[in-house]
């Protein structure tokens, strides 16, 4: 463990950096630079947070009926739960249904989330790594990186497609040492968290050796599946609507391929 946190170093400290502005961006710029009250958290991340509380309440089934807005898999929901059961313990606010202008739960919420770029470069470090990039080059790297994922995590609060990335890029670490199984269950967790993640899977799977693939098409769709299945049987309107016509306000989405 200590040598795995030696080599990630410069990804962590990134992190560090994506918390601290993140956080004084959040705080400081809504009074500091606009002289508005309040501060300026991503209004996307409360419904997120809305919906992790549903999962903690033991109601998954759920989700895609509690208006919330939810249209993709409920991965980031799973993942948050056990923050927002201590939100609820502290008795911390959120600014859901409505905004408020001090929402107290940011304090906690804002660097759990934001820490959470922590797994996309430490990914795209691992792969760096194992692709023979000069460490001068990955630390160029990961700066780049750090700046690309902050606005994900710092303004439009989608912790989930920093996650979802992070466990793609992992996987794609994983064929580089024909972990075969690794490969399916780090797909299959990156597509619970954003099913365009799916978009990488025809060329993992043509990467593969051919009495590999099965498994890795099993162990890529087990996670989703089990998840799907319980949502839509326990609200299959509202769960089906939320996921093939993907509604959401004011009618910006399109219809999924599917």
């Amino acid at each position: 463990m200590k040598r795995a946190l030696i080599r990630r170093v410069w990804p962590l400290a990134a992190t560090g950096v994506v918390i601290v502005t993140g956080m004084a961006y959040s705080l400081l710029w809504a009074p500091v630079v606009r002289h508005l009250i309040g501060w300026q958290t991503p209004g996307d991340l409360w419904a997120t947070m809305r919906g992790a509380h549903y999962v903690a309440w033991g109601a998954l089934g759920g989700v895609y009926g509690s208006g919330t807005g939810l249209v993709t898999f409920p991965g980031i929901l799973i993942l948050l739960a056990p923050v927002a059961m201590i939100s609820s313990g502290l008795n911390l606010s959120e600014a859901f249904p409505f905004g408020i202008p001090h929402p107290t739960a940011w304090l906690l919420v804002g660097p759990v989330t934001l820490a959470l770029a922590a797994v996309p470069l430490c990914a795209l470090d691992a792969l760096a790594e194992e692709r023979g990039i000069s460490v001068a080059r990955r630390r160029a790297l990961v700066m780049a990186q750090a700046g690309a994922v902050w606005g994900t995590v710092a303004i439009w609060g989608h912790p989930e497609d920093a996650v979802a990335l992070g466990l793609l890029v992992y996987a794609l670490v994983a064929v580089h040492r024909s972990r075969w199984r690794a490969v399916g269950w780090l797909i299959g967790a990156a597509v619970l968290m954003q099913p365009l993640t799916l978009l990488a899977f025809p060329a993992v799977l043509m990467w593969a050796p051919a009495r590999q693939r099965v498994g890795l098409v099993v162990r890529s769709a087990l996670p989703t599946a089990v998840v799907v299945t319980v949502v839509l049987a326990a609200d299959f309107r509202d769960s089906w609507t939320a996921l093939t016509r993907q509604p959401n306000y004011p009618k910006v989405d399109h219809a999924t391929p599917w």
